[in-house]
């Protein structure tokens, strides 16, 4: 993609991305260092979207995949993760104890398994609407649900 390409797609998507980058990281000013970087990745990677989706879906997937990285290896993980709001997940239960848990572990598991748990219990997505943006069948996304539930469940059982 060249310079003018990127300058449109900022204009166009770069609220979207900045909204998508607040509600992962919940800063702000982390968010506007992730969607400039977002773009920035869209300049010098902009060769691997292959078309096969929106251009919304491949930033969106960006930002997401950026934004975990910077939770899982950023300086800030600890504070960010302080600054959990268990009220945004959707998953509304009687059990704060178990948001808690659910939230350590999205620290701990691999990357997929962060980005699909986010997907489906942050944002509340359906497992289609995961599997366009990820890129892989429904039923992998069921598979790394329940392989993301079996951790919550280990790490419950441990304490």
């Amino acid at each position: 993609m060249d310079r003018q390409a990127i300058e449109r797609l900022y204009r166009e998507y770069g609220p979207t991305v900045y909204r998508r980058a607040c509600n992962i990281l919940r800063s702000e000013d982390d968010a506007r260092e992730a969607m400039q970087d977002v773009f920035v990745t869209a300049l010098t990677k902009g060769n691997t979207f292959q078309g096969t989706s929106t251009v919304m879906t491949w930033l969106y997937s960006v930002t997401t995949h950026l934004c975990l990285n910077r939770i899982r290896y950023g300086k800030r993980r600890a504070e960010l993760m302080q600054g959990f709001d268990p009220e945004s997940w959707t998953t509304a239960t009687p059990h704060p104890e178990l948001v808690q848990t659910i939230h350590s572990v999205l620290r701990s598991v691999p990357e997929k398994l962060a980005e699909v748990a986010v997907y489906y219990y942050l944002d509340d997505m359906t497992h289609d609407e995961i599997a366009k943006i990820m890129g892989c069948s429904r039923r992998k996304v069921g598979y790394l649900l329940d392989k993301f539930r079996e951790q919550v469940t280990k790490k419950e059982d441990s304490e």
